[in-house]
């Protein structure tokens, strides 16, 4: 075999041109690679090409990071989300809201490096524009569901990061709370002690019903408005 010839890689190859790469195959090598192992030079050893021909498509690890979680956004299924005929706006908001929290923990560790407020793939555009539909229809007007929606993704954004810290602010905030409930002598703040008796750690799946269920009920309250 001659110098260069069958090596895939930009400077073995001779006379010949270098090997043409796409964005679309870079972030493939990239989610084969995976997130542990992801580095600029693990992507191009991949694809059998130097680390510069990365950089005319990708301008660093975090971008390469960012792509492939909105390629993963953008495959995700929503399509058993839908609720049945005759479901009301709470049951539309409920199933999106689960259905997205799910999509969204299942893949935390790529989801950190997206803003999931702006993140509009085609996919997502179609199931909003269904649930904005309903909401509508209810008599909500176009800035309440706006509203509404970004309400939803927020509070689903701070449980991905909470859910990709190596110590959840959840979890810090209950320990924070009962060593400092324990400094204090045994018969003070009663509703307090009270309190960590009914619930002594963190459960994000009762938080988050707890959140949902009031936005629900607070939506309901501007929809009996005059």
């Amino acid at each position: 075999m001659s110098e260069g010839e069958g090596t895939g890689r930009a400077g073995g190859r001779g006379r010949g041109r270098p090997p043409v790469i796409t964005r679309e195959q870079i972030v493939r090598a990239a989610r084969d690679v995976g997130l542990d192992r992801l580095r600029m030079s693990s992507v191009a050893e991949a694809l059998n090409v130097r680390p510069a021909a990365l950089y005319h498509h990708v301008r660093s690890r975090d971008e390469l990071v960012e792509l492939v979680a909105w390629q993963v956004l953008e495959e995700t299924n929503y399509d058993d989300w839908t609720p049945d005929n005759g479901t009301g706006w709470r049951g539309w908001i409920r199933a999106y809201a689960h259905a997205l929290r799910r999509a969204m923990l299942d893949n935390a560790a790529l989801f950190q490096y997206i803003r999931l407020t702006t993140a509009a793939t085609t996919h997502r555009l179609d199931h909003i524009e269904r649930l904005v539909g309903v909401l509508v229809d209810a008599g909500f007007g176009y800035t309440t569901a706006s509203h509404t929606i970004q309400h939803v993704h927020l509070m689903i954004e701070a449980e991905v990061r909470d859910a990709v810290e190596p110590e959840g602010s959840q979890q810090r905030q209950f320990t924070e709370f009962h060593r400092a409930l324990a400094a204090r002598p045994g018969d003070d703040l009663p509703h307090l002690r009270r309190m960590a008796e009914h619930r002594p750690g963190p459960d994000p799946d009762a938080q988050f019903e707890f959140m949902l269920d009031c936005l629900l009920e607070g939506l309901a309250t501007r929809l009996d408005r005059p």
